[in-house]
């Protein structure tokens, strides 16, 4: 059986939610692993703790990982710490090198889009969001492979988002939308043929959320109202669809 490694490059150390290690065991390690087997390959995928250890990124041979995934934060892209501009740094190396596949999710779709000079600002749409949103896709995003492989014809889907910042423009006309819902204009974005992001929570099951509801409003992010409207708006009917779609995107040639 063909062996592929997925680099996820962890984002998150607030000890509120256990740290960055807790972080990977109790959320995104069982996330990944119900796609250990797929399209007859065993994926392997490595944890990378960049905020501990940010050089990490520069050590790290592209040719190795069939991609990454940069995953979601309680951090703003718009910090100016070592992690995050290594983290740019090694967003555009992989731009300009074509070599390997990034993903990223939430922050990682805001991180990559600060890489490339895009202006990243609070939500205009009801601040924080929190909540189920359903994101309709263009054509060229149904005739991706690892998309149709997912979802057929399907021109929409529901996706879990939890954020209070949003890219507000694309600094390139060749950076393409590939989706959109009503409260974000560029919910998932082709920004090459080999880097892909998306501003929702495919790694967010609902069980999750409402597990980690208490330490989300003892960190500000929430309140009531909020966990109000996700309980009306999210199940989980198409999350490990998209979850798929991240991953054979990662492994495809």
């Amino acid at each position: 059986m063909n062996i592929k490694k997925i680099g996820v490059i962890i984002v998150e150390e607030n000890p509120v939610i256990g740290g960055s290690k807790e972080w990977w065991q109790k959320h995104f390690q069982p996330r990944f692993n119900e796609f250990k087997y797929i399209s007859q390959m065993e994926v392997l995928y490595e944890p990378l703790f960049v905020t501990e250890n940010p050089s990490i990124l520069g050590q790290i041979p592209l040719e190795d990982y069939a991609g990454f995934v940069i995953t979601g934060s309680s951090h703003s892209v718009n910090k100016d710490t070592v992690w995050i501009s290594e983290l740019k740094k090694f967003v555009r190396k992989v731009f300009e090198s074509g070599k390997g596949k990034i993903f990223g999710i939430c922050f990682g779709h805001q991180l990559i889009g600060k890489a490339f000079g895009c202006t990243i600002g609070n939500c205009d749409y009801d601040g924080h969001i929190f909540g189920g949103e359903m994101v309709n896709v263009t054509k060229e995003c149904q005739d991706m492979k690892a998309y149709k492989n997912c979802f057929g014809d399907q021109d929409s889907f529901l996706i879990f988002e939890a954020h209070g910042e949003e890219i507000q423009d694309l600094s390139r006309e060749d950076f393409e939308v590939l989706g959109s819902s009503k409260t974000c204009k560029y919910e998932l974005v082709r920004w090459s043929s080999n880097i892909v992001s998306i501003q929702g929570h495919p790694d967010f099951s609902e069980a999750f959320v409402q597990e980690s509801v208490p330490d989300l409003m003892q960190l500000g992010f929430i309140n009531e109202k909020k966990v109000r409207h996700f309980e009306e708006t999210y199940t989980d009917v198409d999350r490990k669809k998209i979850f798929k779609m991240v991953v054979l995107f990662l492994i495809s040639d």
